[in-house]
């Protein structure tokens, strides 16, 4: 007599494909609340209750006398700060830089750079990704159990038509695995370092008859309002 097998190939293809396929869904199914609920709360607390995820984008807009030579002590300025440049380009007579500068010395950069010239606006936003990251981190711990059963059915597969769907399975849930931790680090990383970007414009030098002018229009400005 033929011995029963352990395991219906159906069944087991059944359950990757539920168990896989409900996680990458983008909600923790209740199949992985039981089975996986250990995993998926140990990847909640791997950050402080009161650790926040925030994301903090910069902009400042400096004229200056000298754009390339201010560009440069930027670039000095921000490789001492631990940063980086991700991006300088010419725009005509003007600048543009995008900086990655680590989240704690964001502010002290923006100051040296400001004193480079007049500051004409500066702006900064910032965006609290805990939720998400925490959400990823549940999802990918559920994804990962999946992963590890699917390699066990792989192992235990009796036929070439079980390994052919047990490892089509395995590469959808690797790839939805590679996905999310692709977003979770990428919002880690935007959080660890800030981005800033900076516009530098040449600042107007006048002429003889310009700061004429401009004096005559103070003075007679001090005729109507003295503060």
């Amino acid at each position: 007599m033929t011995p029963r097998r352990w395991w219906s190939p159906g069944l087991a293809l059944a359950m990757a494909v539920s168990v896989a396929g409900t996680a990458c869904a983008g909600r923790t199914p209740r199949a992985d609340v039981r089975d996986f609920g250990g995993r998926a709360a140990a990847a909640r607390a791997t950050r402080a209750p009161d650790a926040r995820t925030v994301v903090r984008v910069a902009s400042l807009a400096v004229t200056t006398r000298g754009v390339d030579s201010a560009a440069a002590r930027i670039a000095a300025l921000v490789r001492g700060a631990d940063g980086e440049v991700e991006r300088s380009a010419a725009d005509g007579a003007e600048r543009s830089m995008t900086l990655r500068i680590p989240d704690a010395r964001l502010e002290a950069v923006m100051d040296s750079i400001g004193a480079l010239g007049r500051v004409t606006s500066r702006s900064l936003t910032m965006q609290d990704v805990t939720a998400e990251v925490i959400d990823l981190e549940a999802r990918l711990a559920s994804l990962v159990a999946a992963r590890d059963r699917l390699r066990l059915l792989q192992q235990r597969a009796e036929s070439v038509a079980d390994v052919v769907a047990v490892e089509r399975e395995l590469a959808r849930v690797q790839g939805e695995i590679d996905s999310m931790t692709g977003r979770r680090d990428h919002l880690r990383d935007q959080a660890d370092r800030s981005t800033l970007a900076v516009t530098l414009r040449p600042a107007r030098v006048l002429g003889p008859l310009g700061a004429a002018a401009y004096g005559l229009g103070w003075v007679v400005e001090k005729l109507f309002v003295i503060r």
